[in-house]
């Protein structure tokens, strides 16, 4: 059985035509396409000593490709490039024919995550150990996360580290406890002083 195909497929038929007369032509999405008039020209010899040809068409579906999409039904419509002749093999719907087609859902895609530290919190200046107090600053996101997009690696929020060790603060009382090693206490004589009488 033999086809009346001058080029192996639809796409090349059309790539092919497109080159001498690009003014027919036109681009969706990347896909040049041509008037169905013309694609059965192009797709199929005028030479009649082929007696047999299948139908050739095929639905015309544009999932959507976008990231992080759910599922989602769309309405696609069956076009007849060129009909079956001389006993091939008719096409299973007429040109123009709808029918509704789950598109499945699309994965999220990846985006950085863009943003800056703020400024770290305050230690106490004395009587610290290596573990015995914390500083902690937080991340400030500055970026817009789009629709069906995820942070990768995730935004972080809160950092924390330990304050370096400082030596202990003085004593609130120290004046005082100074005074008190300096001055002794002092004896008072209590033994009362006799009177002398004068005779």
């Amino acid at each position: 059985m033999s086809t009346c195909h001058k080029y192996p497929t639809k796409a090349q038929a059309i790539e092919g035509f497109c080159k001498d007369f690009s003014e027919l032509c036109s681009v969706s999405d990347g896909v040049k396409s041509v008037p169905s008039d013309v694609e059965k020209s192009i797709l199929f010899d005028t030479d009649t000593t082929n007696d047999e040809n299948h139908c050739d068409g095929g639905f015309d579906l544009a999932c959507p490709t976008a990231c992080g999409n759910s599922e989602t039904t769309v309405k696609a419509t069956y076009r007849v490039v060129a009909d079956a002749f001389g006993g091939g093999e008719e096409c299973p719907y007429h040109d123009g024919f709808e029918m509704e087609i789950t598109c499945p859902a699309t994965d999220p895609c990846p985006a950085d995550c863009e943003g800056s530290w703020g400024g770290w919190s305050a230690c106490p200046t004395c009587g610290t150990t290596p573990s015995s107090h914390t500083q902690t600053r937080t991340w400030n996101t500055s970026s817009t996360l789009p629709s069906g997009y995820y942070y990768s690696p995730a935004c972080p929020t809160t950092d924390t580290r330990n304050c370096p060790a400082k030596d202990p603060c003085p004593s609130s009382s120290g004046f005082e406890n100074t005074l008190d090693n300096i001055v002794k206490p002092i004896s008072i004589i209590t033994n009362p002083v006799k009177s002398c009488t004068i005779m």
